[in-house]
């Protein structure tokens, strides 16, 4: 059966030769679709690091002193603001509260710092420089590489004014090296002017967005020092379990007394669900937009494989008459001729693997700093493989049923 079946391809090897072409050429292409969206994926359920559920951002204005309710009276205006941060944190509702810079999840606003140590500095502009009060891990749970909580980063923070966390490698590292080697030593800190700081930890990768990719954010947290209060943009805080019913109402309402610090005041509270929604929607439409570009181009190359089997199938009526006359049963038929359609598919699959893996050897859909696994690559090589096959078999089985159902002698003479 083998040896017949390799013949008869042979054989006709001009009409099989474009067909293996147009199934390597099916076949790749498949695979780099199903790659690629198999990326997207990958980075998009990717640890963020962070969590944001019951969070919220509440943001504090200064009182003109244009204003009638401007108090023209001598103020401490950090001592305001750490009042303010108090009385927030000691809400009954309140789980954890921080004062930040440019630093909350999902932020469009960053800054860039750089961070020198024996030869080695920061690539670029930097990592993105998050500086916050020491209650910012228990917010949004940062944890570290080493097993570390939110509460014990914070802790580490309120001890240890002149020290940071890193979140990925922010130095130009070379082979073999590793941030971790550099924790408990000392660094040369030129963002917002000079200053020496300790690396206390590596937190767990921090996302700048949910389609990131992680290992590319590199970022630090470090306290935001008495002095830079006045200057923190945003006051985050955590809402304990089933506490968040009616809680920006309640806020908004006690605004207006006992969080009403000199001409410090509570402008407006937010959800950090809606900032999230609001930020990745570019990102979801691209997405979207995506996929549907995908399935458009897989629906058209799925029908034309489909019709180019079905009409190869259909032009053989006269050679599936020639076998029933012989005396070849249906089932016979159907197994012969499915076996030459996967037989063309399975030899040219080497050739599209090898075409794949030049694919992966450029990088075109990398991600966390690196393209290539095993896994990866098998799986979507063996999707490809199975979607293909379902098309032959469809391409086949329909046309060579009709045929079949017509009498020799008629499909015979038609020819």
């Amino acid at each position: 059966m083998k040896r017949r079946l390799f013949r008869q391809i042979t054989t006709e090897w001009r009409t099989n030769l474009w067909l293996a072409v147009e199934l390597l050429i099916v076949s790749v292409v498949l695979w780099y679709v199903m790659d690629n969206l198999n990326v997207k994926r990958m980075k998009y359920i990717q640890p963020k690091g962070f969590d944001i559920s019951h969070c919220y951002l509440i943001k504090v204005g200064v009182i003109n002193d244009n204003s009638p309710e401007f108090d023209s009276s001598e103020r401490d205006i950090e001592q305001d603001y750490l009042t303010l941060l108090e009385r927030i944190q000691i809400r009954p509702e309140i789980e954890a509260a921080a004062y930040s810079l440019n630093s909350y999840p999902y932020n469009g606003s960053n800054n860039g710092t750089n961070f020198f140590i024996d030869s080695l500095s920061t690539l670029g502009a930097g990592p993105i420089d998050r500086m916050a009060t020491p209650d910012f891990p228990r917010v949004f749970r940062y944890s570290g590489k080493n097993g570390e909580s939110p509460e014990q980063l914070a802790k580490i923070m309120a001890e240890n004014p002149q020290s940071f966390f890193a979140s990925g490698d922010i130095l130009s590292l070379g082979d073999g090296d590793k941030m971790e080697n550099y924790i408990g030593r000392t660094f040369e800190n030129h963002g917002n002017g000079y200053r020496e700081v300790v690396l206390m930890g590596m937190l767990n990768t921090v996302k700048y967005t949910d389609f990131h990719d992680g290992d590319s954010d590199q970022s630090v947290l470090r306290p935001l020092l008495q002095g830079m209060y006045q200057y923190a943009n945003e006051l985050s805080v955590r809402v304990k379990d089933n506490m968040d019913n009616d809680f920006m109402e309640n806020l908004m309402t006690s605004a207006k007394t006992s969080l009403r610090v000199g001409n410090l005041y509570i402008a407006s509270v937010q959800s950090f669900d809606g900032i999230r929604e609001s930020f990745v929607r570019n990102d979801v439409d691209q997405i979207k937009a995506f996929i549907t570009g995908m399935v458009f181009l897989l629906i058209n190359v799925f029908l034309g494989l489909l019709g180019t089997f079905w009409f190869r199938t259909q032009q053989r009526s006269e050679e599936i008459a020639i076998r029933r006359v012989n005396g070849a049963t249906r089932q016979d038929i159907s197994r012969r001729m499915l076996s030459e359609g996967l037989l063309l598919l399975t030899l040219i699959t080497p050739v599209a693997l090898i075409l794949d893996f030049l694919i992966t050897f450029l990088e075109l859909n990398s991600y966390m700093g690196g393209y290539f696994t095993w896994e990866r690559f098998i799986l979507c090589a063996a999707v490809s493989y199975a979607l293909i096959a379902i098309m032959i078999v469809l391409g086949i089985i329909f046309p060579a049923f009709k045929a079949m159902r017509t009498e020799p002698a008629i499909a015979l003479q038609e020819e």
